[in-house]
């Protein structure tokens, strides 16, 4: 949704923290990965995570401003909210990057909101474009 105002760098890094919080509860949904697979699209298809970031420390410094913050984690929370499950484990994921960016407690609660609101519409829509899957007009 936001991806495209990251820079490379920035997507790369990215990628790599959506794909280390979608593996962190040991099951990769449906839906997470209909999810994931829309963010990489919207960066252009091209982006590639580097591996050591995913299993290892991630690369935090290169989102050098508030706004790339901000996009990086409303987009991992849309990630996480996929499946209409915030797993422990995918917290603990999360819990650094909003200490490391100073994010206050009120504005994770607001991006965690959106992306609850968000997330669904994510996965109903890529499966419309991508499968020709209509649901049921109520969805």
């Amino acid at each position: 949704m936001f991806l495209n105002l990251l820079t490379e760098e920035q997507k790369s890094s990215f990628l790599a923290l959506a794909t280390k919080v979608i593996l962190a509860d040991g099951r990769i949904a449906p839906e997470e990965e209909a999810t994931l697979d829309l963010r990489i699209a919207e960066m252009g298809g091209h982006v590639r995570a580097p591996v050591e970031e995913i299993h290892g420390k991630p690369n935090l410094h290169v989102f050098d401003s508030r706004r790339a913050r901000i996009i990086a984690l409303i987009e991992l929370y849309v990630l996480v909210m996929s499946d209409h499950r915030y797993a422990p484990q995918e917290q603990e994921v999360m819990a650094p990057l909003i200490d490391a960016w100073s994010i206050g407690r009120t504005e994770v609660a607001v991006l965690r909101r959106w992306a609850e609101k968000a997330a669904p519409l994510s996965v109903v829509g890529w499966r419309i474009v991508i499968a020709d899957d209509f649901p049921d007009p109520d969805f």
